[in-house]
Formats: C-alpha cells, sequence, structure tokens
C-alpha cells in the first residue's frame, strides 16, 4: 500500500551539470521538437519527392542540382544544430557562472519541480509542464514558458531512473 505523499516532502532530487555533451544531446533532442524544425523536415521530404518525380520523367538531367542544393542545406541544418548552437549556449552559460558550467539540482516534490544552480532557485509547478521526452542519458521537461529542465539518467541521488519514468508517466 502506498503512503501519501507530505506536499513538501522531496520525491526525487537530481544533479547534473550543464557541459557541452549535455548540451549536444539535449539540444538536439530540444530542436527536433521545435515547429521550424518539422516544417523544415516537411520541405526537405518534399523536395525528396520532386527529386524522384524530376528523375523518372527527366532522366535525371535537372536531378543534380537538386541533390546537391539538398545535401548543402541539410549538412548545413545538422551543423547548427549539432555544433554551433550548443557550444553558443556553453559559452553563454559559462560567461554566466564564472567560467565554470552551470551545476543544476532538480528536486521534484508532490506539487512542484524546483531548479536550483549557482545562479538561482527556480520553482515550477506541474500545470507549467507540457510535456517531456527522453535521450539516451537525459530525461527532458519542457515548460509552456520554454523552459528546458534535464535531468541526467545517471545524476538521481533519491530515487532512481526506474521510479522517475514510472512516474513522470503518470503525471505527464
Amino acid at each position: 500500500m502506498k503512503r501519501e505523499l507530505a506536499s513538501e516532502e522531496l520525491v526525487f532530487e537530481n544533479q547534473n551539470v550543464w557541459n557541452l555533451a549535455c548540451l549536444k544531446e539535449c539540444g538536439w533532442y530540444a530542436t527536433l521538437q521545435l515547429p521550424i524544425t518539422i516544417v523544415i523536415f516537411v520541405l526537405l521530404f518534399l523536395l525528396f519527392l520532386l527529386e524522384v518525380f524530376l528523375y523518372l520523367f527527366t532522366g535525371g538531367t535537372v536531378l543534380i542540382g537538386l541533390v546537391i542544393g539538398t545535401f548543402v542545406f541539410v549538412a548545413y541544418v545538422k551543423f547548427m544544430i549539432m555544433v554551433v548552437q550548443p557550444r553558443k549556449n556553453y559559452k553563454i552559460n559559462l560567461e554566466s557562472n564564472g567560467g565554470k558550467p552551470i551545476e543544476a539540482t532538480l528536486q521534484v516534490y508532490r506539487e512542484k519541480i524546483v531548479q536550483i544552480t549557482q545562479n538561482s532557485r527556480i520553482e515550477i509547478s506541474y500545470e507549467a509542464i507540457k510535456k517531456w521526452s527522453k535521450t539516451p542519458n537525459y530525461y527532458l521537461l519542457w515548460t509552456k514558458e520554454k523552459r528546458l529542465l534535464i535531468f541526467a539518467k545517471n545524476g538521481f541521488v533519491k530515487g532512481t531512473v526506474e521510479e522517475f519514468e514510472v512516474y513522470v508517466r503518470e503525471k505527464f
């Protein structure tokens, strides 16, 4: 039989360092959630269908330029998502924290989540959480204010990864 938790009882605690590897992995998944990313991928798919159509009906004469253009565009988008943006975010984090990566502690209570860093303490109600997902090494919770909460799978100091995933599935 489950006992009821007091409102302020700590359910989970997670510690994480926002290093470059963390920002790269989480940034990629976060970017995939943006509407503009979905639009870009739909446009790329339509471009691919156009290339197939042109290849079938023109014998491939117009195809070379479109194929090269598509590959250049995809390479540019991937480079921006995987290399440039995480490095930019990491540099901003270092500058805001005296040259050190930001260390975050996330405390999960029955009614809220508290994110504590060296420079701030933010309380987030469960009503503010819009959705969640997971990467190979992290759980990501998005708020309606477009804040991203990052839980490292290897960072639980209270509770376990398995318990947290069950909890998140039930809550959201």
